[in-house]
């Protein structure tokens, strides 16, 4: 019989278990003692770690990871989440209270306590969710039962013996992975425990048995695996001990890495710190358990709970700052504790065990705000508690379906109300809004071919056509699209157009996004006070056939030229290529272009293209070493120089530029520079043909997939990262040959350029953008994908921010 009045640690060790896989990697006594306690008992050997092999697999693309984060004790909600509006607060809380002033703003009358800094910066990113009022009917306030209550999760009928964690682990079916979930010491928490398998524990320090490098020890480790690898002639009892002696050997060799560099020196943020590692090894660990005790704050709370938020604030940024970027959608952070505490301060300046209290969730997929019922402070019940309004189940059976993808009515025994607390599954790109929330997932386009037309101008604000005389700060300019020119009036999913923003008054940037669509957080051009620049885009329209255009800063005006469109009808269809280089006045005679001239460039039968049957080319064109500011027109051979600029340039700049040109009948292509002498480079990244491929295009509302600055990581000189596109965001996991990009450079440190190709293949001699130091210059990328889904990209010198939109994809 426990006693009632159970402490925090003993209630946590009664409901928690020692393995024999334990906190220094392999107990080899301890497992030897289980062993022979099993006596051969088939059920009981079954549930002995080794009775199957032991095996890792990597963390599925849409496989969500659950880093729990266990406050044993009874965390205090009201001073962790502020109720800086209350006067009940206020005036029962009396000097413990935390003052209006000094909490964290998270609006709605609510705030951190002030030791939470990177929570409330990550709060104010979109990236943490705060559940309020949270308890269950029928409470209790001793620990042990509480813990017990919350661990368990248990709603159906009968008494479980497993944790709701452990019972969703059992549930998965198939797999003996050992790393599928995971705690921290030498000891595996009710929760992490199922009725066929239980979480590995994972030490703190290195030096698990299986590890150590001296000759002796490896002959030891190899005769314990050899032993391991065939029946031992001792039945199935031996058979299971030499197996899993063998297999706890490899796990423990396999966790070795993740202590090899330096560690916090303790506490909190070593473990997840270590949490970190964990996911960033792809071991295929679903969920981890790091657990920060010392809640239980009858005495002294106002420096003791203070000290424990900031261990918890500073583990969580140590935990995301160790994270591989990679990781990130697929990783959400959750809190939960017993319960929370009274509202009155005792006599000893803490406060008493209590009931409601609140859950973090944290995390780029969260829908980030406040969520649930703040509980009545002035209505109590009958023992002078508050009274919870979410129950704990709903968060549970929300996370689990929506993140872990499971049945959460079979793991919990009863249906709960499922809560909004997602914006995205795991592993897809939330779409994020200019306030900085979440916006819809607005769904993709039809598939379409591509239709190129000469370049015709429908915008030039200019001289007052399609728009005013300048697009103002904070200004939408909204265009149809659909019926004017050559673009017919129904069937068109996207517009390819050039866009250009012409001497903007101020630095700012221009985002073209689906008109009536939420506008995204994403920029299609960015600019410099004066500096005239252009980028090609492609726009899925909404249902209307429009676009919108919005300029963030000063006053700037608009040119649009439109160079083709896809439909849902017949035309070209897209084959990518690694970008090949077939042009540049650089080489050989060195002779830039001046005004007077034309170049004709044969693109047909030319780097891969084909000599027959190309409808349009697409090119990365570039202007490097400009003598005077000017403009670069491409048009198709054999057709009249329209009015229409392809890329504009200032005196010495170096830009680029994607260009979507028909192809004239000859197979060739036309530029000519507008003023002054320039050197020009054209690289080929793919082409669209009536025959031999089945590539469409599938426009989609702009989402950005990459920003190193929110990792502050710029990509370093003569650097290159790799980048998933596929099974990101709206982009399918399959089927996709390229995918359509915006890509931006800012703050470069030296001038130089970036190259995008698939991942797998060897780096092409061809730039995807130029930049100079201190510039930002975006362009859009039609990159075809390696086999794995991924592109690399390549930055040649100095340092420098990258930023990713997706914009689209060809289907296989």
């Amino acid at each position: 019989m426990l006693p009632k009045d159970i402490e925090t640690e003993a209630a946590l060790a009664y409901l928690s278990s020692n393995p024999a896989y334990g906190a220094r990697g392999v107990s080899r006594r301890r497992f030897l003692q289980t062993a022979a306690l099993a006596g051969g008992s088939a059920a009981a050997l079954a549930a002995l770690p080794g009775a199957d092999a032991w095996a890792t697999a990597p963390i599925g693309p849409r496989d969500g990871v659950l880093i729990l984060l266990m406050l044993p004790g009874g965390n205090d909600g009201l001073n962790t989440v502020v109720p800086t509006e209350n006067g009940v607060y206020y005036s029962k809380r009396g000097s413990l209270a935390i003052p209006a002033a000094s909490a964290l703003d998270l609006g709605s009358g609510f705030g951190f306590n002030p030791a939470m800094k990177n929570l409330h910066r990550m709060f104010g990113e979109g990236k943490v969710a705060v559940v309020q009022g949270v308890g269950y009917p029928n409470y209790t306030r001793s620990h042990f039962d509480s813990m017990d209550v919350w661990m368990r999760a248990w709603a159906g009928a009968g008494r479980m013996n497993s944790g709701w964690i452990g019972r969703w682990v059992d549930g998965i079916g198939g797999t003996d992975d050992i790393f599928q979930s995971v705690s921290f010491g030498n000891s595996v928490p009710l929760h992490l425990r199922g009725n066929s398998r239980t979480a590995t524990t994972v030490p703190t320090s290195g030096g698990q048995f299986g590890t150590r490098s001296g000759a002796n020890d490896a002959r030891m480790y190899d005769a314990l695996n050899a032993l391991g690898s065939a029946p031992t002639g001792y039945g199935r009892l031996g058979d299971l001990i030499a197996k899993t002696e063998s297999n706890m050997i490899t796990a423990a060799q396999t966790t070795a890495p993740l202590y090899v560099a330096k560690l916090p020196d303790g506490g909190f943020a070593r473990q997840l710190t270590l949490a970190a590692r964990l996911v960033n090894a792809d071991l295929g660990v679903r969920v981890i358990t790091a657990t920060l005790g010392g809640f239980d704050t009858h005495a002294g709370q106002a420096d003791g709970h203070t000290k424990l938020l900031a261990a918890l604030d500073n583990a969580v940024e140590a935990f995301w700052s160790s994270l591989d970027p990679a990781f990130a959608q697929r990783v959400t952070m959750m809190t939960f504790s017993e319960f929370g505490r009274e509202l009155e301060k005792n006599g000893s300046d803490g406060t008493d065990h209590g009931t409601a209290s609140n859950m973090l969730l944290i995390g780029p997929q969260v829908r980030a705000g406040l969520h649930g019922q703040f509980p009545s402070l002035a209505t109590l019940d009958r023992a002078n508690m508050f009274q919870f309004t979410t129950d704990f189940r709903s968060v549970y059976a929300t996370v689990l379906q929506q993140w872990l993808g499971a049945d959460p009515n079979q793991v919990l025994g009863a249906q709960f109300e499922q809560l909004d607390l997602f914006t995205s599954p795991p592993g897809v790109t939330p779409a994020t809004g200019a306030g900085g929330g979440t916006i819809p997932n607005y769904p993709p386009s039809a598939p379409g071919d591509f239709v190129p037309a000469s370049p015709y101008r429908v915008v030039d604000t200019r001289i007052g056509q399609g728009g005013p005389a300048a697009l103002g700060s904070q200004g939408v300019l909204t265009l149809k699209v659909a019926g004017v020119g050559d673009v017919p009036p129904s069937g068109v999913t996207a517009v390819a157009m050039n866009v250009t923003a012409v001497t903007p008054t101020v630095a700012g940037f221009v985002t073209v996004w689906p008109a009536g669509e939420e506008r995204p957080l994403s920029s299609n051009l960015n600019f410099t006070a004066g500096v005239t620049i252009p980028n090609l885009v492609v726009a899925k329209l909404n249902a209307a056939g429009e676009v919108s255009f919005f300029n963030n800063a000063g006053n700037t005006h608009l040119v649009v030229d439109i160079v083709g469109y896809f439909t849902e009808q017949e035309g070209t269809r897209l084959v990518s290529l690694s970008p090949r280089r077939i042009a540049d006045t650089r080489q050989g005679t060195a002779k830039p272009m001046s005004s007077t001239t034309v170049m004709q460039l044969g693109v047909a039968g030319q780097a891969d293209v084909p000599a027959d049957g190309v409808g349009a080319v697409l090119l990365n064109v570039t202007v490097t070493e400009p003598s005077a500011p000017g403009f670069v027109t491409v048009w198709p051979s054999g057709e009249d120089r329209p009015v229409a600029s392809a890329l504009n340039f200032v005196r010495g700049q170096t830009i680029p530029n994607l260009v979507v040109c028909k192809v004239g009948a000859d197979g060739k292509v036309n530029l000519a520079n507008s003023a002054g002498t320039t050197h020009l480079v054209a690289d080929v990244v793919g082409y669209f043909s009536a025959t031999g491929t089945t590539s469409r295009n599938v426009a989609t509302s702009p989402r950005r997939v990459l920003d190193t600055r929110t990792t502050a990581k710029p990509l370093g000189g003569a650097g290159q990262l790799r980048l998933q596109l596929t099974g990101v965001g709206d982009v399918p996991a399959t089927g996709v040959t390229a995918v359509v990009c915006n890509v931006t450079v800012t703050e470069p440190t030296a001038t130089g350029f970036l190259t995008v190709w698939p991942n797998g293949e060897s780096r092409p001699v061809a730039s995807s953008l130029n930049f100079v130091r201190g510039q930002t210059v975006p362009n859009l990328v039609v990159c075809k994908v390696g086999a794995d889904g991924a592109v690399c990209i390549f930055n040649s010198a100095g340092t420098s921010h990258v930023i990713v939109d997706v914009v689209g994809f060809f289907t296989s």
